[in-house]
């Protein structure tokens, strides 16, 4: 398994698999963190909460928290960077979402009620990483939204105000990507693109790197053990 991971070790930076924060810790990452170092590699962890369902505002904390002990896990395993997964319908971007938002508490409601979670688990991650070791990874139109251009660029504002280093920025690509100028005109770090025609939005300067996945690895569980779906920067 390190191999496949090796493969990658020329782009700029390999993203591992979403890695559930609420899992139990399977097999260790180090292994494959100090393959891809000795290989000349960085290698970020990515971290994400399915979440079932939208906890009770008493028990966010505790969410927070498993954020946090997820990050201490990537840095103890000897990973590079950590990407907070604000996407891809987990619980960081059920909490974004406008659409099916029946909340009315200090987390619902208006755009910046709904970013409060995410920005209280980034300062959380933060605390542990540093800001300059720390992304966020946002897929916005996964959550059927019809323009979730208030709530991106919200949060690419906020989240410049923490300061971390990159927002991933996921759009299909048969979209004509119209939140990429809005999102550089927010966030003043690194901006990834993600999905097909990523290298034109560069030339562009619409974004400073891509992501793709390639060299398929065998799917295993989540949280400590290597899985499908690994991404790399160029």
């Amino acid at each position: 398994m390190p191999r496949d991971y090796v493969k990658r070790a020329g782009a700029g930076l390999i993203l591992t698999p979403a890695l559930d924060v609420e899992a139990h810790p399977g097999a260790p990452w180090r292994p494959i963190v100090e393959a891809v170092h000795d290989a000349g590699g960085r290698i970020a962890a990515r971290l994400s909460h399915k979440g079932p369902r939208l906890p009770d505002q008493a028990d966010i904390p505790a969410h927070v928290e498993r954020f946090a002990a997820g990050a201490l896990l990537a840095r103890a395993e000897g990973f590079d960077a950590v990407e907070i997964d604000a996407g891809d319908g987990g619980l960081i971007d059920r909490f974004l979402r406008l659409s099916g938002h029946p909340r009315r508490d200090a987390y619902g409601g208006s755009v910046r009620a709904r970013a409060r979670f995410l920005l209280e688990v980034t300062e959380a991650v933060a605390d542990i990483w540093g800001v300059e070791r720390i992304g966020v990874r946002l897929s916005p139109w996964g959550r059927n939204d019809r323009d979730p251009r208030e709530t991106v660029t919200h949060a690419a504002a906020a989240l410049d105000q923490i300061g971390i280093a990159w927002l991933h920025l996921v759009e299909p690509g048969d979209l004509p990507r119209p939140l990429l100028p809005d999102l550089r005109r927010h966030f003043g770090g690194a901006v990834i693109a993600g999905g097909p025609g990523a290298q034109a939005l560069i030339a562009q300067g619409l974004a400073d790197c891509m992501s793709f996945a390639d060299l398929p690895i065998a799917p295993v569980s989540a949280r400590a053990e290597p899985g499908d779906g690994a991404s790399a920067l160029a």
